[in-house]
Formats: C-alpha cells, sequence, structure tokens
C-alpha cells in the first residue's frame, strides 16, 4: 500500500509531482484509467498519483470526481495526502479541496503553500507572482479554458469553497518555527480550515513543513509539488532508502553569509534533510541556552532519513544578531562568537554521541570547525582529498570518535551545488575504524 497519496486535476501535473518525488528517492506511480479500492490496495510504490482530468469541467463535476478518487484509496496506513494544483492556480481549486477534505471526513486543514522557485512562482503578501509579475497580469488571465483575474490566492479559494480560509504572511513566517506552528494551531482552532501561507524559496517550504508537523493539526497539502515533496521527505522514508542506507550525515552550518544561504538552499531542495534551526539569540542568554541545545538535538533527533541539517537562523538576515553590540554589554566571560561556536559544538557531539548511525560529519566556518572537533576530542586529521574548492575531506584522529569522516568548507567558498557534493561524498565513505 502507497504511503503517499497525490490527486492531481491533470495528468502532467500528476507527472510533475511525481517527479519531485522520485528526485528524493521515493518511487512514484501514476494512474491512467479507474482504480477500484482492491487495485489501489495493492499497490505498492512509495507515492501514488491520480488524475481526475477536472481542471477544465463544472466545479460540481471536479468536485465528485476527487471525492470518488479520495474515497477509494484512503487508508489509515497512508501518511501523507496531496492535492495538487496548478502553479498558476488555474482550475478548481475550492471545489476539489473541498472534495478532498469531505471525503476524508476527519476535519483536517488544507495547507496551500503553492510555492515553486525554480519555475519562478512564490507567493508574497497572499499574491501570487509568476517571475515577479502578479499572476492576474501573466498569460493565466487569458488561458481559454480557465482563465484566473486575480493575483490574490486567498480569494480564488474564498470564491470557490465552502470553507473558512486564512493567511499567514512573510512576517509570520520569519519568526520562530515554534512561532509558526503555533499560529497554525490557532488559525486552525479559530475555525480555519483553508490557510494558505507566503512562501518565497525552498527553505521558506521546509520551515513551513517543520511547523505544520509540529503543530500537530490534521492536514492534507495543497500545492504544485514541492511543498509535498518536502514534507514526504521529512515524513517518510522511502523503501528504497531503507534497505540502502547505510550510515548518516551530519552538517552543522554555522556560515551566515549569501554564498552558504544559497547552498543550504540547494541541499535542502536536492536532498531534503531533517532541517533543525537553532535560534542563535537564545544561545547567548543564560536562562535559555540549554533549552536551547536541548530542543536542537530532541528535534535532531528525530530523523529517519540519511541527513541532518542544523543551522543558525543567522542565515537570514533578517535574524543576524549584531556581536560586538552584545559583546560590550555581555556578562558571558566567553565573546558572542564563542558562544555560538560552542553551542554548535555541543550539539553536534551530543547528535554523534547518540546516534551511531551518524558516521559523517559536514561543517563550514572555521571556528565552528575547531570548536567541533575539540568538542568531540580530536586530535587532528587525517586528511585524504580536496573535494570541492577549499573544502577538505579526512577523518578525524584521536578521541572516541577518531575515524570519523569528515570535510570542513569555507563558508564563502564553492558554488550553489557545494554542500550537496560534499554530503553525496560523506554518504559514499563511512567512518574509517581507528588503525585502518
Amino acid at each position: 500500500m502507497a504511503r503517499l497519496v497525490v490527486i492531481a486535476d491533470d495528468l502532467t501535473g500528476a507527472n510533475a509531482n511525481g517527479v519531485q518525488l522520485t528526485g528524493k528517492g521515493f518511487s512514484a506511480e501514476t494512474v491512467l484509467g479507474e482504480l477500484s479500492p482492491d487495485k489501489a490496495a495493492q499497490k505498492e510504490p512509495d507515492a501514488l498519483l491520480i488524475p481526475t482530468s477536472s481542471r477544465a469541467l463544472p466545479a460540481d463535476e471536479a468536485y465528485a470526481l476527487v471525492h470518488d478518487a479520495v474515497n477509494k484509496v484512503k487508508d489509515a496506513a497512508i501518511d501523507l495526502y496531496s492535492k495538487r494544483v496548478d502553479s498558476t492556480l488555474r482550475g478548481n481549486l475550492g471545489s476539489e479541496t473541498d472534495a478532498f477534505l469531505d471525503a476524508l471526513g476527519d476535519d483536517r486543514l488544507a495547507v496551500v503553500a503553492p510555492c515553486f522557485a525554480s519555475a519562478g512562482r512564490t507567493l508574497v503578501g497572499g499574491f501570487l507572482l509568476v517571475n515577479g509579475i502578479p499572476l492576474d497580469r501573466t498569460e493565466a488571465a487569458s488561458d481559454p479554458k480557465t482563465p484566473v483575474h486575480t493575483a490574490d490566492a486567498a480569494e480564488l479559494f474564498r470564491v470557490q469553497s465552502k470553507r473558512a480560509v486564512a493567511n499567514l504572511d512573510l512576517n509570520d513566517l520569519r519568526e520562530s518555527t515554534d512561532s509558526v506552528s503555533l499560529k497554525i494551531r490557532r488559525a486552525y482552532e479559530g475555525g480555519a480550515r483553508i490557510l494558505l501561507i507566503d512562501c518565497i524559496d525552498d527553505l521558506d517550504l521546509a520551515k513551513i513543513a517543520d511547523a505544520v508537523m509540529l503543530s500537530k493539526v490534521p492536514f492534507i497539502a495543497v500545492d504544485p509539488g514541492v511543498f509535498t515533496a518536502t514534507l514526504a521527505a521529512k515524513m517518510i522514508v522511502p523503501e528504497k532508502v531503507q534497505v540502502a542506507r547505510k550510515h548518516r550525515v551530519l552538517a552543522l552550518i554555522g556560515s551566515v553569509n549569501p554564498v552558504a544561504a544559497g547552498q543550504v538552499e540547494a541541499l535542502i531542495e536536492k536532498r531534503a534533510p531533517l532541517t533543525v534551526e537553532i535560534n542563535t539569540r537564545a544561545l547567548l542568554d543564560k536562562e535559555r541556552r540549554s533549552k536551547e541545545i536541548d530542543r536542537v538535538v530532541a528535534e535532531a533527533s528525530m530523523v529517519e532519513g540519511d541527513t541532518i541539517l542544523v543551522v543558525g537562523d543567522g542565515i537570514d538576515p533578517d535574524k543576524r544578531i549584531d556581536l560586538s553590540s552584545f559583546d560590550k554589554k555581555s556578562e558571558w566571560e566567553l565573546s558572542a562568537s564563542e558562544l555560538i561556536n560552542e553551542g554548535f559544538a555541543e550539539i553536534g557531539k551530543r547528535l554523534i554521541e547518540s546516534d551511531l548511525e551518524i558516521e559523517g560529519l559536514m561543517t563550514t566556518g572555521g571556528d565552528i570547525t575547531v570548536a567541533t572537533y575539540r568538542f568531540l576530542g580530536g586530535e587532528g586529521l587525517a586528511l585524504q582529498a580536496e573535494i570541492v574548492p577549499l573544502g577538505s575531506f579526512g577523518h578525524l584522529i584521536g578521541g572516541p570518535f577518531e575515524g570519523l569522516s569528515v570535510i570542513t568548507k569555507g563558508g564563502m567558498v564553492g558554488d550553489k551545488d557545494a554542500l550537496v557534493t560534499c554530503v553525496d561524498h560523506l554518504m559514499k565513505q563511512p567512518a574509517r575504524t581507528p588503525g585502518a
């Protein structure tokens, strides 16, 4: 039985969503023709994609097709349901979302995150932009079958759906994951059953995924495919990965420059790691520091896949701290930079101690790397190769974690895929037995 079901309003959309999933290691199968409940139960791919060819149909006919499709496949074993919608929001958005939720019948929230950054689709202030242009000023406005006359995504759902619609904007999303999670729960408890969330890139989608999972609100995903794939990578372990995975990689990313930010974005997009963001302000607060380290370790320990990404929130320019200003009024003996470095190092050590499957460590930023190796008891590195410019691969020497495969890279060097390349290399190079 499939563990992820996607209902799409056309075949090409279903296939596009499926490719997003296969790119993350899932097996995916698009159904052609009628699918009975018995046949649905016999399907064994990770993801089952069902096109209803309903985009241009009258709303009541589209509703009936989606309702019937969901009824045939719904099962307690399914971890994630997704309503695939067009990336320019054409078609029967509201009626098909209503049909999906009605068929499930368990009072879920439809979380709408229609960002598709690689195709230029972003949601800003509730308005869908296509390559920076409002949707109603693009070709979608003159589509012969399903024209769209407003860029206001929430309005499109309100006009078509019988359910209450709410929004979270970019200001909401720039708050902590805990805060976003609380706002999702409050919207649900306030009666909203369709929630649109602003998003401009894959980092936003990863944060929304983390927040909705943390909220414990029952939900379905509504999007053109990237959000669903992001959720799937966090919620479901593909069958082939369960068999093939032999070890994990931990990436500690402390650099906060634009180069590092782009590399983090590419790693999230292409490898879908379990991503946990550190609140660096909390690391500088004597009352909050220990709790923040405990939180990050606990969240990062929930991984079922092969990569854990721990990144400081300073990767977002709006969250960066003026370290020199902090040092002038600080009562700590250590500087702000040292406190942050040692916070990363403690988190890394605790994760490696508790998870014997972590056999590769990726770090960016020289100070964080030094602090981490010191916390691990390392006495040196047995260097092996340069994987990317200024990205050195080797094995840790000395201490209880001797033989750990490591790559350290300067935060401002490398192309956008540098982190992906390094993590992939570590996946192929497990820890070395001391003396080998």
